[in-house]
């Protein structure tokens, strides 16, 4: 019996993934290049916009013998190799982002937030001195007002 699959490949990935396809007894039936847009419009703030999404791969389709030899053990091992591809962890794909971030975080939120701190404390000092000032300026003031009323 003769079992069929597909693959997507990035242009510059074609064989390199032929390859890794043809370790586990596949062979290469037919490549197809797809090249599409898709445009629609998108409404953003009131204005619209149209906007085209363009995809660029090549179709692969592969077949396979299920009568071959080692057949069993051929599909164990292409099971046990997708299964470590798949479970690539996301920190390693994302690392340099993290760094990048990380960097801004440094060089922007950390002294974001000391400034918000400082504020803060001064804001807190401040009413400390505006409450004193008060206190004193309310007594001043009253005893400018009992000197007027004692004038006139």
């Amino acid at each position: 019996m003769i079992e069929s699959t597909s693959a997507k490949a990035l242009p510059n990935e074609e064989n390199e993934m032929i390859r890794i396809y043809e370790q586990f007894g596949w062979t290469l039936k037919s490549n197809q290049e797809i090249n599409s847009s898709n445009s629609h419009l998108e409404n953003r703030g009131g204005d619209l916009y149209s906007v085209t999404e363009k995809n660029h791969y090549i179709n692969l389709m592969f077949q396979r013998d299920t009568n071959m030899r080692n057949y069993n053990e051929l599909v164990q091992l292409e099971n046990q190799y997708w299964n470590i591809i798949n479970s690539e962890p996301l920190i390693t794909r994302y690392g340099i982002i993290w760094a990048i971030l990380t960097v801004v975080g440094l060089f922007w939120i950390v002294p974001g937030i000391a400034i918000i701190a400082f504020r803060i404390w001064r804001i807190s000092k401040s009413k400390k001195i505006y409450s004193e000032w008060k206190e004193k300026s309310d007594a001043e003031i009253a005893e400018i007002h009992n000197k007027c009323l004692q004038l006139l």
